[in-house]
């Protein structure tokens, strides 16, 4: 049986594979076949971003190399590391410097804010965007996560990313918006400000509020990009962890809102996914 292609625009592999309690050194491959898929729900992924975020994980030179072309890789810094370690330590600035030089590594990311942390830890947040934006290049797609204070919509925390970033960051560079959860009014300011924005959607369109869903219905198709963000977001019934291969879950819950297929969200998300990071 033929299933519909697709592209997974954010994944995390490291992560992953520890909750599904495999090797460090397992692959796309192992996760896939350890968490079965239904037959009317399966996808063929042509692709997958793979994102390292976590210092203790990030991937070897050798194990760069390793990857196959169709999974691109994304080096960053979750801003929840910085409330660990008051910001970010000199060697993991240098080890990210160093990573992001690596051809296989076409993005930096996923960097940004994250308000579900204390306010005392917010600083900190900026100090670390502050010392790694400088390292973006136009070849490296800019991966930006984005969350507000718990029971908050978000806005105050997009707008403040926002402003933070239209300092350090051409209005023309590629932006991957991952996991967005923005109303119409945050989508407006932020298309404004860098018109070549993507935004990524995972499972958890399940739960959008009807002003989250006003904002997907207004986005351009040709700014779609769906997210697994394995191993989170698992679909009930299916799996306690993510993976990309449920991918097509995803893609049902944005085509519902927008009045479509899965097939066509799939089909234009994997479009826009290949263009973006240009594999």
């Amino acid at each position: 049986m033929e299933y519909p292609k697709a592209y997974d625009s954010h994944f995390h592999l490291d992560r992953t594979l520890k909750a599904l309690h495999l090797v460090s050194t397992g692959t796309l491959e192992d996760i896939l076949s350890r968490v079965i898929v239904k037959e009317s729900k399966r996808v063929t992924l042509t692709g997958a971003v793979a994102i390292f975020c976590d210092p203790k994980t990030y991937p070897t030179e050798e194990g760069l190399a390793d990857l196959p072309e169709h999974i691109p890789v994304g080096i960053g810094y979750h801003p929840r590391h910085a409330q660990i370690n008051h910001g970010i330590g000199k060697g993991n600035v240098e080890d990210i410097k160093r990573l992001l030089q690596h051809p296989k590594v076409v993005a930096l990311g996923e960097i940004g804010i994250d308000h579900t942390e204390p306010m005392v830890h917010w600083a900190s947040q900026v100090q670390v965007l502050e010392q790694l934006l400088p390292f973006l290049e136009d070849r490296h797609v800019l991966v930006l996560h984005c969350r507000g204070m718990q029971r908050d919509d978000g806005t105050e925390a997009y707008l403040l990313l926002l402003h933070f970033l239209k300092k350090h960051v051409r209005s023309r560079h590629r932006i991957h918006l991952h996991c967005f959860t923005g109303d119409q009014y945050v989508l407006k300011k932020w298309l404004m400000v860098f018109p070549n924005t993507r935004f990524g959607f995972t499972n958890l369109v399940r739960s959008f509020t009807s002003d989250q869903i006003h904002a997907l219905q207004e986005i351009g198709d040709h700014q779609i990009l769906l997210e697994s963000d394995a191993p989170y977001f698992p679909v009930r019934g299916t799996s306690k962890t993510s993976t990309p291969g449920l991918l097509y879950y995803a893609a049902e819950a944005v085509a519902v809102h927008r009045k479509t297929t899965a097939e066509k969200i799939l089909e234009i998300s994997l479009d826009n996914g290949k263009n973006l990071y240009q594999c």
